[in-house]
C-alpha cells in the first residue's frame, strides 16, 4: 500500500471548497470518518459540504450531525476537491456525480476490493476502520483532536472492530483509541449508546430474524433471511439491521455467517466469517466486496429465495 497521506494533507491545503462522501447505508465507520473530516476541514477555515444518504437513529447523539447533508441526487455544486471516505466502489458513494465533476479526487479507505478510483487513493487494507486513516491524516494535517472529533473517530473505531473484539484489531488500533480517550471522550457512554441503547421494535425485529436462522452446509453456515414484510407493523430504519449476522457467525461450528435483508431494488446480502473464509472472494464473485473477514453484496432482481440459492453455492463452492 502506498502511503498517499502527504499528498492528501497537501490537496487539503490547497482546497478551498470541498465536499466530502461515504457509502449508501453509512454504517459507524462511515458516519464516524465523515463527521471528524468535517469538522477538522471547519476547523481549517474551508467551505465543506458532508453527503450522506441517510443519519442513522442511533448516531444522532454525535455532535455536528445535523451538519451533514442528505444529498437528493440533484445538488449541481461545483468543488476543488471531492473526498470519497469508506466508500469500496465509487458507484456507492453518495453523491458520486458531484465527485466526478471535481477538480481533484480523494479515495480513502480500507477495503480490500477497492479498485483505486480516484486521482489519489490512500486505501489500507490493513487499516480496521477509514477512521483510523482519518486519524492518521488529521494528525498530519495538524489538527487539534477536540472532543467531538475524538468522539466522531472513536465510534468509527468501535464499530468496524466490534468494541475491539475482530480479527482486525491491531496495537495501532489500540494505541489510537488511547489517544482519543486522552481528549476527554467518555468511552462508557459513547458504547452504550452505539451499541446497546434499542428501541422495543429494534428488538422485535431481532426476534423475527433469530426465528427464521437457519444452518446449511454441514451447519458450517448460518443464515438468517428477512424478506419485504419483515419490517410490517414496526418503527425500524435500516442501522436496526445492524449486528443481526454475528447472530448466525457466532454459533458453534458455523464459520461463516450471512444475513440478507431486504432493499428497495433487492436484497442486502451481510457475510462474516470467523478464522479461514474469505468473504471478500465470494461477495467478488457476485458484485460486491469488502474484506476478507467481512462483505457485503447487493442483488437486484431476484427473489429472497433465489438470493439465498445464489450466495449458498457460491459459499459451498469455497468451504
Amino acid at each position: 500500500m502506498k502511503d498517499n497521506l502527504k499528498q492528501i494533507a497537501k490537496q487539503i491545503k490547497k482546497a478551498d471548497k470541498i465536499c466530502l462522501m461515504v457509502h449508501e447505508n453509512p454504517d459507524g465507520d462511515a458516519i464516524g470518518s465523515i463527521l471528524a473530516m468535517y469538522h477538522a476541514l471547519n476547523n481549517m477555515g474551508k467551505k465543506v459540504d458532508a453527503y450522506i444518504e441517510s443519519m442513522p437513529p442511533n448516531m444522532k447523539f454525535l455532535k455536528g450531525w445535523k451538519q451533514l447533508i442528505v444529498y437528493d441526487g440533484i445538488a449541481a455544486k461545483d468543488y476543488d476537491l471531492a473526498i470519497a471516505l469508506d466508500c469500496g466502489t465509487l458507484d456507492r458513494a453518495k453523491g458520486n456525480g458531484l465527485f466526478r465533476k471535481a477538480k481533484c479526487t480523494i479515495n480513502i479507505d480500507h477495503h480490500v476490493s477497492n479498485p483505486g478510483y480516484a486521482d489519489i487513493n490512500h486505501v489500507d487494507d490493513k487499516a480496521a476502520a477509514t477512521g483510523e486513516i482519518v486519524y492518521l491524516l488529521l494528525k498530519r494535517l495538524g489538527i487539534i483532536l477536540e472532543k467531538e472529533i475524538a468522539e466522531a473517530l472513536y465510534i468509527s473505531i468501535v464499530s468496524d472492530t466490534g468494541m475491539f473484539r475482530h480479527q482486525n484489531v491491531t496495537k495501532r488500533v489500540f494505541d489510537i483509541a488511547g489517544e482519543l480517550t486522552n481528549c476527554g471522550i467518555d468511552t462508557s457512554e459513547l458504547t452504550r449508546k452505539f451499541f446497546y441503547e434499542s428501541s422495543l421494535d429494534k428488538l422485535k425485529l431481532l426476534s423475527r430474524a433469530l426465528d427464521n436462522l437457519e444452518l446449511y452446509c454441514r451447519s458450517r453456515v448460518g443464515v438468517i433471511a428477512l424478506d419485504k414484510n419483515s419490517k410490517n407493523g414496526l418503527n425500524v430504519n435500516d442501522s436496526d439491521f445492524e449486528g443481526i449476522v454475528d447472530y448466525a457467525r457466532n454459533i458453534k461450528g458455523v464459520e461463516v455467517g450471512v444475513f440478507i435483508k431486504p432493499r428497495l431494488a433487492g436484497y442486502r446480502v451481510s457475510l462474516r466469517s470467523n478464522s479461514t473464509f474469505d468473504c471478500n472472494k465470494v461477495a467478488t464473485e457476485l458484485g460486491g466486496g469488502g474484506h476478507v473477514r467481512a462483505a457485503g453484496i447487493q442483488i437486484n432482481g431476484r427473489t429472497l429465495g433465489d438470493v439465498k440459492s445464489i450466495v449458498l453455492r457460491k459459499i459451498e463452492e469455497s468451504l
